[in-house]
């Protein structure tokens, strides 16, 4: 039976991205994820954050590297467990091979915005035209 390796995750960046090539001038770009979930323990939000390692090739490699901390990006990839093995303890990780990834804008917090909350979100000759009376709706 076939089996499936998509794993989708939204996150900061919790470092700079930093680009290498490999000897046959292909790019390889590695960073962190920092990915957060809450859940309700009694009356109380409980909030954990975890950490993922990610790695691009080729043309996402470059993307990801033009990104910086603090970033929200959404990833599309593979997940694989990388092992090793350091002063005589096994060590391993959980590393995002990424395959697409995409920035993502945050709106403007309301504390942030300089605009009043009474400033309309389109501009006066935006607005659609106010109709006279239900007679001029066409349905």
């Amino acid at each position: 039976m076939a089996s499936i390796n998509h794993v989708t995750f939204s996150g900061n960046l919790g470092q700079d991205p930093e680009m290498k090539y490999t000897n046959s001038g292909k790019e390889l770009t590695s960073a962190s994820l920092a990915v957060s979930s809450s859940y309700k323990k009694g009356d109380e939000w409980i909030n954990e954050t975890s950490w993922l390692r990610l790695k691009a090739w080729g043309k996402v490699a470059v993307q990801l590297n033009g990104l910086k901390k603090g970033d929200l990006v959404i990833v599309h990839g593979t997940l694989k467990i990388e092992e090793w093995e350091k002063d005589g303890q096994k060590k391993q990780s959980v590393v995002v091979t990424v395959d697409t990834l995409a920035q993502m804008v945050r709106p403007p917090r309301a504390e942030q915005d300089s605009a009043s909350a009474d400033t309309p979100l389109l501009p006066p000759a935006a607005k659609p035209a106010a109709i006279a009376d239900d007679d001029d709706i066409p349905f």
